[in-house]
């Protein structure tokens, strides 16, 4: 699957597509064909590391020190699922947030 990478912090320029791995889902989670994802000012914050006075520090620890922990960000997506769950059909159309896991800017998750 390809996504939105970042390996390191910066500006916009540091944003790379690669290819990665499907996600195997796990944990009661269920797979998600992306159709479309956020691209808030909090994932410009983190990409950059641009956190308000006195709390850059707290940025750097939640999300990683030298580079982000999670080299895919996107809370917020639209798409459709994989298999069925919790009453769905596969392909059924949904939307969520991933919360401080991330991912959403990938084809998968």
């Amino acid at each position: 699957m390809k996504a939105a990478v970042i390996r390191a912090y910066g500006g916009p320029e540091v944003v790379k597509i690669e290819t990665l791995p499907a996600p195997v889902p796990r944990n009661r989670r269920i797979g998600v064909t992306v159709s479309a994802a956020a691209v808030t000012r909090g994932d410009a914050r983190i990409r950059a590391a641009d956190a308000p006075p006195g709390l850059s520090a707290g940025l750097r620890l939640a999300f990683g020190i030298r580079r982000p922990r999670q080299p895919v960000l996107g809370m917020f997506f639209s798409g459709r699922l994989n298999e069925a769950a919790a009453g769905l059909p596969p392909g059924a159309r949904v939307f969520g947030n991933t919360g401080m896991a991330m991912g959403a800017h990938a084809e998968e998750l």
